[in-house]
């Protein structure tokens, strides 16, 4: 989890860290909104949500044509319904699939969900300024705060997470017993 009070912590002493680490971290810093708002306005960031979103837009779509259709058939589904489905869409469907067990890997949902607000914002947002909609969803900007660090290892772990669940055998049974 981003500490972003740990160099504030060195530099005052021990005798403050008991205050430091009981602040509400749902609250986010004037200076680091004016960061992020920042990040936003420039193309770079702009085209690496999008650009991240949309392969795990499709990365889901083909996951769902695996989970729901045989291998013959796979394609034609993914072509003919899936593939038609909003990012938002595919998302509920993984998140309503019951497992027979808790897979770790299906952390990765909320991430993605928190992805998906960052890219609609940006998507449909010409210019960001700190006080905009978009800083009431703390969780969603901490992807941001210490960017590229955070981001991209968290991109990095979702498409693991993802790879390791379409891997796991319930995942596969209905694709491979054609």
């Amino acid at each position: 989890m981003f500490n972003s009070f740990s160099f504030v912590q060195q530099a005052l002493g021990a005798e403050h860290e008991r205050q430091l680490t009981t602040v509400d971290h749902s609250v986010m810093r004037k200076e680091d909104k004016i960061k992020i708002a920042e990040l936003l306005n420039t193309d770079e960031i702009r085209s690496k949500i999008i650009a991240d979103t949309s392969y795990f837009d499709t990365y889901l779509g083909v996951c769902l044509s695996m989970y729901f259709s045989p291998a013959p058939r796979n394609r034609f589904l993914h072509e003919t319904v899936i593939d038609g489905l909003s990012f938002g869409r595919k998302l509920q469907i993984l998140s309503s699939i019951q497992f027979r067990r808790k897979h770790k890997s299906l952390e990765c949902i909320p991430t993605l969900k928190r992805l998906q607000k960052l890219r609609n914002y940006v998507a449909h947002s010409y210019f960001t300024i700190h006080f905009d909609k978009i800083f009431k969803d703390t969780e969603s900007l901490r992807l941001l705060q210490d960017y590229p660090i955070q981001y991209n290892s968290t991109i990095k772990t979702v498409k693991n997470q993802l790879s390791r669940l379409t891997r796991v055998k319930e995942f596969m049974e209905i694709y491979e017993n054609a």
